[in-house]
């Protein structure tokens, strides 16, 4: 109770940075608790600490609901009902309830709670107002919503956008895309969306050709989706950032590339990625003819080359198909890359690793 009171009075003091949805089960686990706590403690209310505590307790939760809800609001105003946030309302009612009926009720039956408890669970699984339903069709809403906002989607009509349409969109737009098709496959199944995009989305991307078979059976999963409508290369860790990978294995059997212009060359290798949250600069790093160790920032054309050339990343255990790609060539030096790898985290380098041979004029 204290550690929840401190935090709402540090909320009120920063009332701009509201907390997250996770503070809504921290209350309710709370509340239940103390619910729990006063149902128990009725046959021993004549003993004064506990008739005092059946009496303070009421108004010490209701503050705490008041901030669930208005938490629970920020969150399914700007994001639409999930079935989480539909369950942390439903208790918060019941909660309301309980503290209501406490408070204003003078002869408190018992049997009042559990009974309670019981309708907030039936009213949450069952008829269209449960929570898969409510759920359902308010993601549904926000996904139209989103696709339309990016350019993606126009009266039951998928246009795929450029890449510099895609980063000049808004991020949250985009988080939001992919995060809903996800969670829409993972808890409602993929097909819910059949009557909002067209069935040319729920079919097998030319991509896969190269992975199917006779035993082989394609059926439509969120990754299909985010190829088939062009957002496939931004995934989210958590609901706070979005990341795009990219990976180049250039098949050395069939890359011929043109080197009669340079006079050198050398083997190259670098991996550089750390669990921080600083921002990193490509760099490569060689020797002139001199002997003298030269170091070249290659941070904005390395990104460039790599959104080209280089196959977007998909989360699914498959070997990544070979990518031909030209010489990296910058300031009288040029890369043959053999495979190389980049992770760009909110628009800034997170990670990279690249290896193959550099020439030098």
């Amino acid at each position: 109770m204290l550690i929840l009171y401190a935090y709402s009075l540090r909320v009120l003091i920063n009332i701009n940075n509201w907390p997250e949805a996770s503070i809504s089960w921290l209350i309710i686990i709370f509340s239940i608790f103390g619910w729990l706590l006063l149902i128990a403690s009725y046959r021993f209310k004549e003993q004064v600490v506990i008739e005092s505590f059946r009496k303070v307790f009421p108004y010490v939760a209701l503050p705490q609901t008041v901030m669930l809800f208005y938490a629970m609001y920020l969150r399914i105003a700007e994001y639409g009902f999930t079935i989480d946030r539909y369950l942390v309302l439903a208790f918060g009612v019941g909660i309301l309830f309980f503290a209501l009926y406490t408070i204003f009720s003078k002869q408190r039956l018992l049997i009042v709670y559990p009974l309670g408890f019981v309708v907030v669970i039936l009213v949450a699984i069952t008829g269209p107002w449960g929570m898969n339903n409510v759920s359902e069709h308010s993601q549904l809403g926000q996904l139209e919503s989103r696709l339309n906002s990016l350019g993606i989607l126009n009266e039951n009509t998928i246009r795929i956008v450029s890449e510099e349409e895609l980063r000049a969109a808004s991020m949250t737009d985009k988080e939001s895309a992919v995060s809903i098709i996800q969670y829409l496959c993972n808890n409602h199944g993929c097909r819910v969306m059949s009557d909002l995009l067209p069935e040319s989305v729920f079919q097998e991307p030319e991509s896969y050709e190269n992975y199917s078979s006779e035993e082989y059976e394609f059926v439509a999963s969120a990754y299909t989706i985010l190829e088939n409508i062009g957002l496939n290369n931004i995934y989210l860790y958590g609901e706070s950032s979005s990341v795009e990978q990219y990976s180049l294995f250039s098949n050395r059997e069939r890359s011929w590339v043109p080197i009669s212009e340079y006079t050198e060359f050398t083997s190259i290798n670098l991996y550089s990625r750390e669990e921080s949250d600083e921002s990193k600069r490509v760099e490569l790093t060689y020797r002139n003819s001199a002997e003298q160790s030269v170091t070249v920032d290659i941070t904005d054309q390395y990104i460039a080359f790599m959104r080209e050339h280089a196959q977007v990343n998909r989360e699914f255990d498959r070997s990544p198909a070979d990518v031909s790609a030209p010489l990296f060539e910058i300031e009288g030096i040029a890369v043959y890359f053999q495979s190389a790898f980049l992770e760009i985290e909110d628009g800034e380098v997170k990670g990279y690793s690249y290896d193959g041979f550099l020439f030098v004029k």
